[in-house]
């Protein structure tokens, strides 16, 4: 009869199996608690919805038979970030959409205007310049290099730290930053001469 190796988690002896039963407890558990976070994501970079769920699920798919390959040098969180970003890209890539989007093509920002516009937060003429500024950003950020792009929109559209950005990317804090001078660079530069233009 064959014995089963024994691991050690948490100070509790189990078994291989069980020890491979709990992680992907733990993998379930981190797809479930982050759903709405990864598919934001996804959806941020390809502004489709249904080419974002599609990411997502690839992503799970991948996250799932790839499990092995997680060691742990980062959250759970910030791998699936990085698994759902690729695949996110990928589908990009392959449907070849433009990244630009109108404020009425995205639910979420036409809900939290609607809101702030019932609650009296801001004008109907506040509403349009925020909108118009939101369309001018949008449209630039199509003329940023994608890896540019992504780390502007984890930064900023995803409000995640430089260092998480680094380790999801695997690249280090001082090629974040300089990715992000550089693209909030091109963005003003880019909304500016429309402006002047459009004057």
């Amino acid at each position: 009869m064959q014995m089963m190796p024994v691991v050690m988690v948490d100070g509790v002896r189990s078994s291989l199996t069980d020890f491979a039963t709990d992680d992907r407890t733990r993998l379930m558990d981190a797809m479930v608690k982050h759903r709405n976070y990864l598919y934001r994501m996804a959806y941020s970079i390809v502004r489709h919805a249904e080419d974002a769920e599609d990411a997502v699920q690839a992503a799970y798919l991948s996250a799932w038979t790839g499990w092995a390959s997680f060691r742990g040098q980062s959250t759970l969180k910030t791998w699936l970030t990085t698994i759902v970003m690729n695949k996110a890209l990928s589908e990009l890539r392959t449907k070849r959409r433009q990244t630009c989007v109108s404020m009425d093509a995205d639910p979420a920002l036409l809900a939290d205007a609607e809101w702030r516009l019932s609650a009296g937060q801001v004008t109907p003429e506040q509403l349009a310049i925020r909108e118009q500024s939101v369309r001018r950003v949008t449209e630039q950020m199509a003329y940023l290099p994608e890896h540019t792009q992504c780390m502007v929109m984890l930064r900023y559209g995803q409000e995640l730290s430089v260092e998480e950005i680094a380790q999801s990317r695997g690249t280090s804090r001082a090629s974040v930053k300089g990715h992000l001078v550089r693209g909030c660079k091109a963005l003003r530069k880019g909304v500016s001469s429309r402006r002047m233009l459009m004057a």
